[in-house]
């Protein structure tokens, strides 16, 4: 059995053909393929032990690498079927040797990466998230863990970083709704229902959050509310054992979020979910908060207020409760759950509060890319016009402004 050189890290990679520790890229790359004629002894290939199979770095053009699996008893390398490629990297200054490949058998070696450090070649990883690889030392001594994930980025992230304008508003995808405000507040609502162990993932979540317009990292700065079990940003920031790193970037009309947690990279899409639908449904409803905007009738701690602007924050929750905060000219009670539902023709009401057939609010014409305007009917019959906006900021700049009612939209 051929022995290794104790380097002092676990991540040291070591030369097939004495068991030396390999001391740089140069060592293991080579100007053509390795020409196998069949069963070939690990001490004749010259290569590199590397996440169990042998290799080496082919740069002719192609960029294409030498890779055959280990026999461990006949201490020879036999052919491995799919291709693989490498390519470099710079990291603040590091250079970093990444591989690509389709094929699914090999494709653990998509998240792994070789580097030079302290004299020697290490290998590091992008994914997994058993204790076993915690244990891991990374590339860089842990120093540069996250220089390293953050290569994987997408690579025009510096030209697509989003501004906090745009940012500002909700996303979407089938299962989540993100809502970030112009007040540095976020909500999160998990939409897909489904359960793991005691763990309900469908719910909201809130907190607070900064951002930098440079780069796009977003940081959860404070998680205020969290009844989505160990969906959403909660599991991951209150964490002390993970990093979390969320960056978002525009491409077309959506945003992509990076997210780098510990080990772990990947990214999610979600679509701008601003566009006022032609009437209210459940599925449209169901995991958004709106800012709801109306001259009339309010009350404070004194009693009743009469014409004066009010604004209410509702939190349609996905599983059809409705939660509310009083942000002008009226209070809600922090413990009231309420429940809402949308009428076959597009009436969206309280059950508690309005009558199912004939109270609530319908979308009218007039909606803007800033709020939804409704129309809000007693017994059917016009009484008042609710606007919903979708970020609270602009919903309370609007109402600092309003003076009487807000106009009917007319056709």
């Amino acid at each position: 059995m051929m022995t290794v050189a104790d380097t002092g890290l676990c991540n040291t990679q070591y030369s097939t053909t004495d068991g030396a520790a390999v001391t740089g890229i140069a060592q293991i790359t080579v100007t053509s393929s390795f020409a196998n004629t069949g069963s070939t002894s690990w001490r004749d290939f010259g290569g590199m032990y590397f996440n169990n199979y042998a290799i080496r770095l082919v740069n002719d053009g192609s960029n294409s690498v030498d890779i055959y699996n280990l026999d461990s008893e006949n201490n020879t390398i036999t052919p491995v079927s799919g291709d693989v490629t490498w390519q470099t990297i710079t990291v603040n200054d590091k250079t970093l040797v990444t591989f690509s490949t389709d094929n699914l058998v090999l494709s653990e070696i998509n998240g792994l990466i070789l580097t030079e450090i302290g004299g020697y070649v290490r290998i590091g990883e992008t994914w997994g998230d058993s204790p076993e690889d915690n244990e891991v030392e990374l590339m860089f001594n842990g120093i540069a863990k996250d220089d390293i994930l953050a290569a994987f980025i997408p690579s025009n992230i510096s030209d697509n970083v989003i501004p906090l304008t745009a940012l500002i508003g909700s996303w979407k995808n089938d299962d989540v709704v993100f809502q970030f405000n112009s007040d540095m507040t976020y909500n999160m609502q998990q939409i897909t229902d489904y359960q793991v162990g005691d763990d309900s993932y469908a719910g909201t979540e809130f907190g607070t959050y900064s951002y930098d317009p440079d780069t796009g990292a977003i940081t959860i700065a404070l998680i205020s509310a969290d009844n989505n079990g160990t969906s959403g940003l909660s599991d991951y920031v209150n964490n002390p054992d993970n990093s979390f790193v969320l960056t978002a970037y525009q491409a077309d009309s959506s945003v992509t979020f990076s997210y780098v947690d510990g080990d772990e990279s990947g990214e999610f899409t979600l679509t701008a979910s601003t566009d006022a639908p032609d009437a209210f449904s459940t599925e449209y409803v169901a995991g958004k908060t709106f800012y709801v905007v109306w001259f009339g009738d309010g009350d404070d701690v004194n009693g009743d207020l009469y014409n004066v602007p009010v604004v209410i924050e509702m939190n349609f929750n996905a599983n059809g409760e409705l939660t509310g905060t009083g942000l002008l000219n009226t209070s809600i009670p922090a413990d009231l759950i309420l429940h809402y539902q949308v009428s076959d023709n597009g009436l969206l009401y309280i059950e508690e509060d309005q009558d199912t057939a004939s109270e609530g609010n319908r979308i009218s014409c007039g909606s803007t890319s800033d709020y939804i305007k409704t129309q809000f009917v007693v017994n059917e019959q016009f009484d008042n016009v609710d606007l919903y906006f979708f970020d609270k900021q602009t919903a309370l700049d609007y109402a600092s402004g309003l003076t009487e009612s807000i106009p009917v939209c007319t056709l």
